[in-house]
């Protein structure tokens, strides 16, 4: 392949993942970045322009760097209740007000879907800009909704939906966010072409790859509830699951199951799943065959 060709065939796959983003968050302008993280620290950028000194994240559930990135921009962090992830819209409604900006995953700690509508509803009525992750479900209908956010980003890392290794993405509800962002967008882009073709394809098959995680997750809770343990949030469509646990014996049972079937977990208490004693089947970080 010359190099016209090459040039040819990477204009195709950017333009063929920018167009697959819009379509997926309803968002008119999306940026590709080179790190989920990257799209993290564009949010909090343009958080920091509404002048506002606090900005809200989840007290669990979350990602690490929404309690680190706002410091680099001299805001306020402080956490929104959840119930085991699951955002509280009452607390959400008490601090919403004066606040810049409130990041919030579409899916909590991979294992429960968050009141988006509601969130955004509240949010909007009082200034307050909606981030959405969305990293645990893009494409999804309602968890990847631009209705519902001002800006929707997500990593494409190992282990994720768009699991192809390098990337990130953000997309924007208002033309006006992308231009205030676009220098930052220019240091934090995608520049490892050699990806493009990976997340072009893994984006297209985004919504099957989704749904099997679904489907396997409802299999795995069943299993759990007939083994009677804990489920948390069992009635939520989830990428991973997540069973609490109240002694050792009931710790045991769960990684009995696990090690039964081969399946990957790691043990809370952890702000990434939830701050409290349970056990996290990483499902995510399995194998989905297409």
């Amino acid at each position: 392949m010359n190099s016209e060709e090459a040039d040819s065939s990477r204009n195709r796959d950017y333009s063929g993942i920018i167009e697959l983003l819009k379509g997926y968050t309803g968002h008119p302008g999306a940026a590709l970045t080179r790190s989920g993280d990257a799209a993290i620290y564009v949010a909090c950028f343009l958080a920091k322009l509404l002048r506002k000194k606090r900005m809200l994240i989840p007290d669990q559930g979350g990602w690490l760097t929404y309690k680190t990135y706002p410091l680099v921009f001299d805001l306020e962090v402080e956490e929104i209740h959840t119930t085991d992830a699951l955002i509280d819209l009452n607390d959400l409604k008490k601090k919403a007000d004066d606040t810049c900006a409130f990041i919030v995953p579409s899916m909590g700690g991979y294992f429960v879907e968050e009141p988006l509508e509601s969130i955004g509803e509240l949010s909007r009525k009082r200034g307050c800009l909606v981030i959405v992750d969305a990293t645990a479900a893009v494409s999804d209908a309602v968890l990847c909704n631009g209705n519902d956010a001002d800006i929707i980003l997500g990593s494409f890392g190992k282990g994720k939906i768009i699991d192809a290794g390098y990337g990130g993405f953000i997309s924007f509800r208002e033309k006006e966010y992308r231009d205030r962002a676009r220098e930052l967008l220019a240091l934090m882009k995608f520049d490892r072409d050699g990806f493009l073709p990976v997340v072009h394809e893994k984006l297209i098959h985004a919504q099957k790859r989704l749904s099997s995680f679904f489907s396997r997750s409802t299999q795995v809770k069943e299993d759990c509830r007939n083994r009677n343990l804990d489920v948390i949030h069992r009635g939520s469509r989830s990428v991973n699951v997540v069973i609490g646990f109240a002694s050792e014996k009931e710790k045991n049972e769960i990684l009995k199951y696990c090690h039964a079937k081969n399946l990957e977990y790691t043990l809370c208490p952890r702000y990434i799943r939830v701050m409290r004693s349970a056990v996290s089947i990483e499902l995510k970080r399995g194998s989905i065959a297409l």
